[in-house]
């Protein structure tokens, strides 16, 4: 106890002592949580920030709450090096996208995008970019041009080049130094696939000449599109196989596909009469699936032409039978047969007429026969089976011909729409559908 004049000081209690100490703490510690808090909180506001320039961010970074000049200094520093990083995938996203748009497509890319889309890929191994650097080869640019890229590298990512104008000049040059070396890099690949190419072929024909194989020039081109791409690797859609090995492989389907035509046109022999009809049909059914699964019908219907001897519209009946497009056939067997008949009268034999009109029903129905016949279908063959249930093929072809704008015909149904055929068996037709036990075709 102190004592003063006429009164006395107490120092008062241990505990009264402690509760000033802790209330005087709790009052300073307070409002330095809730700086430390605000001050937190801005600087994750601030890093969240999109889109701001970076005076812009620097702005909002000095006006959090509390922060001091080390703090901001250290802030500056990262908002810096996070703008360079932006700006880096911000070019790298620009020359990806520049990548895509370049007609230097990867072939392995294109080709996987053909297939998708169910496109065919191109015959040769020499491929379009390829081509294309060496029509348009790359051309150094001028001390003018690769300022001119050096001043708008320097525009659009400034972070990277800010006063530094000479980073600028030195990338612009090596971006130009490297689409050079790309493009003369392709043109040594185009040279390289004509080579392998060029053998390809040659070693192909010179081989097929030695199994003497016989096929149409078509024929033989398609089978050397497909020995040329078949030493593509798979990756680009190939099958990765030496020069040699297709060379084999496709010379033996050459063989194969000319022992076909070999056994096509001997389908026209004197000996075809005297042969077991059933065995005949069988083999021509045969013979007609295996030129369907190449796409080769059309010079399946030429070979029964040409060298056995067919009428047009029956080698088109053999070649595009109508039973093949359902829909087609269905509508084909509710013609009614409007043949005359051949009846009895007064002990002898006569005719009578059928009771249909049919050239008023044939006129009503083409446009149905030839939405139905689409592409796949033949003018002939459907002329052909017309004829066979009596009515005029001229109606239905005569249809066609004048519409066959609006029917978009394909190439090889508007040739057959220019026939001459009057329909009239010729001495070929009556051996080979007799023989097939299809007298209906040529009566």
């Amino acid at each position: 106890m102190v004592k003063s004049g006429s009164f006395t000081v107490g120092q008062g209690s241990l505990g009264a002592r402690l509760g000033s100490g802790l209330g005087k703490g709790f009052g300073e510690q307070i409002p330095r949580e809730v700086e430390r808090q605000r001050l937190q909180q801005g600087l994750e506001d601030v890093g969240g920030m999109e889109g701001l320039s970076p005076f812009q961010q620097f702005a909002k970074l000095a006006g959090v709450p509390g922060i001091t000049p080390q703090m901001l200094a250290s802030g500056a520093e990262l908002l810096r090096q996070q703008g360079y990083r932006n700006a880096l995938e911000k070019q790298a996203d620009k020359e990806k996208k520049g990548l895509r748009e370049n007609p230097f497509i990867p072939y392995s890319q294109r080709s996987s995008e053909l297939s998708e889309k169910g496109e065919k890929l191109p015959p040769s191994i020499s491929t379009p970019e390829t081509l294309e650097s060496t029509l348009d080869p790359a051309i150094p640019k001028t001390r003018e041009q690769v300022f001119e890229r050096a001043g708008q590298l320097n525009r659009e990512f400034p972070e990277i080049y800010a006063n530094n104008p000479q980073q600028a000049v030195a990338d612009a040059i090596e971006e130009d130094n490297r689409r050079i070396a790309i493009n003369q890099a392709l043109q040594q690949k185009r040279a390289n696939q004509n080579e392998v190419q060029q053998k390809v072929s040659s070693s192909l024909e010179n081989h097929m000449n030695k199994l003497q194989a016989q096929i149409p020039p078509d024929v033989a081109s398609n089978i050397d599109d497909e020995a040329t791409r078949a030493v593509l690797p798979k990756s680009m859609g190939g099958e990765g196989l030496t020069e040699q090995q297709a060379m084999k492989k496709y010379g033996a389907k050459a063989d194969e596909i000319s022992r076909e035509y070999a056994n096509l046109a001997n389908l026209g022999g004197w000996s075809i009469p005297f042969a077991n009809p059933k065995k005949i049909e069988s083999s021509i059914n045969n013979l007609r699936d295996s030129f369907e699964k190449r796409g080769d019908l059309r010079n399946f219907k030429k070979t029964l032409i040409n060298e056995v001897g067919l009428s047009p519209e029956k080698a088109a009946y053999a070649a595009y039978p109508i039973d093949k497009i359902p829909e087609l056939k269905k509508t084909y067997d509710k013609l009614p047969d409007v043949k005359p008949k051949i009846i009895a009268m007064g002990g002898s034999l006569g005719t009578k007429s059928s009771e249909y009109n049919a050239n008023e029903i044939l006129t009503q129905m083409s446009p149905l026969l030839a939405k139905q016949m689409g592409v796949q279908g033949s003018p002939l063959s459907i002329a052909q089976n017309l004829e066979m249930k009596g009515y005029d093929p001229e109606i239905f072809l005569d249809y066609l011909r004048n519409n066959k704008k609006n029917l978009n015909l394909t190439t090889e149904q508007i040739e057959e729409l220019s026939s001459t055929s009057r329909f009239l068996p010729r001495l070929a037709d009556i051996f080979l559908f007799t023989s097939m036990g299809k007298k209906e075709v040529v009566d």
